[in-house]
């Protein structure tokens, strides 16, 4: 279950325990099975893997209460601890067959604090500092879990050998809500700049180093690459507040680049239009619908008007001096949660 829910290596793990139960009923007997008991000492630790910075571990400073009946274990408090970590795990597992089977679900509460520093046991190459709190709860099979809650980050600092600049003073909230991650708010530095999200924008169901794609330098925004297209690049979104709006933003491509600008509802369910250095690309309900030829080269100026959910797009090769209307509209009275659920709404994205 850990394995499956933190990408926590279990062959690099060892430790140590000291436990005493009892049990009652017949073993081969699942629904007269019953076994209860409590770990007085639990210590495991998580070695150093290659590229990693250090190893982790973390203990138990009570005894910890745990009880199976009918094919269900029920954890009571289980309290672990760890250089800055502080943290109580409670709620109940099903045991019977495989964890992934939709009918084998979890209702377990996390809760606590934790040290930032620990996730260098897990990925080679980062650099991680700074708190965080805890409170959430994952429901769901360990294939699909469902979490609920949020964690809050103070003072942060994250690095990754694979960017050239990092996060430092990271201080925010996040929000889980079963399928989605959503920023409430993120302020970082990062690049000599101030990177600020959630208040006005946030990644779709970002992963967790999401934020290091997007730095800020000299009143210009630098988005890393992500994905073949919209549906699994993690748009950077805003929320719009009324039924008609325009929104426009000079974008300069790396070579060999796509980017571009979209109404998103989800990832199946959006439109828009990007470029590379020699086609336009346009997007409609989710699909890759045309390459027109692209006049401006890898720098132009696009702007987004949507109407009462009639959309159009009008480009600029001289920083907006001139305008051309592209030459294909589009309509999104559709991109709603009546058609694709989720309770989400359409939102304009870089």
């Amino acid at each position: 279950l850990l394995a499956r829910l933190a990408d926590f290596r279990l062959q690099q793990a060892t430790g140590t325990f000291d436990s005493k139960f009892k049990f009652s009923g017949e073993v081969t007997d699942s629904d007269a099975f019953v076994a209860e008991g409590e770990v007085t000492r639990f210590q495991l630790t998580h070695s150093q893997i290659p590229g990693a910075a250090r190893g982790y571990e973390v203990w138990n400073p009570f005894p910890m209460r745990w009880k199976v009946e009918n094919d269900t274990l029920d954890i009571d408090g289980v309290h672990l601890i760890g250089e800055g970590t502080n943290v109580v795990v409670d709620g109940i597992i099903a045991l019977q067959g495989d964890l992934d089977q939709a009918g084998n679900s979890m209702d377990v509460a996390v809760e606590g604090e934790f040290n930032l520093a620990a996730l260098e046991s897990f990925r080679p190459g980062l650099t991680a500092r700074g708190q965080s709190e805890l409170d959430v709860r994952i429901r769901g099979t360990a294939a699909k879990p469902s979490v609920r809650g949020r964690m809050q980050i103070r003072n942060g600092t994250l690095r990754h050998t694979s960017f050239a600049n990092g996060l430092s003073k990271l201080n925010g909230r996040i929000r889980f809500n079963e399928g989605m991650v959503r920023i409430e708010e993120l302020r970082a530095e990062s690049g000599g700049g101030t990177l600020a999200l959630g208040t006005k924008w946030s990644f779709f169901r970002p992963d967790p180093d999401e934020s290091s794609r997007a730095r800020v330098a000299d009143n210009t925004l630098f988005l890393k690459g992500k994905g073949l297209a919209p549906s699994t690049g993690s748009p950077l979104l805003v929320i719009a507040g009324d039924t008609s709006y325009r929104f426009e933003c000079d974008i300069e491509l790396a070579p060999g680049g796509t980017a571009g600008l979209v109404l998103f509802y989800d990832d199946k369910l959006y439109a828009g239009l990007g470029f590379d250095a020699e086609r336009f690309v346009t997007h409609q309900y989710g699909i890759e619908r045309g390459r027109p030829a692209n006049p401006h080269g890898r720098r132009m100026r696009i702007r987004v008007t949507n109407r009462k959910h009639i959309v159009s797009f009008h480009t600029s090769g001289d920083d907006g001096r001139t305008w051309l209307k592209f030459d294909r509209g589009m309509e999104v009275s559709g991109y709603h949660h009546n058609v694709r659920g989720g309770f989400l709404m359409l939102r304009p994205g870089l």
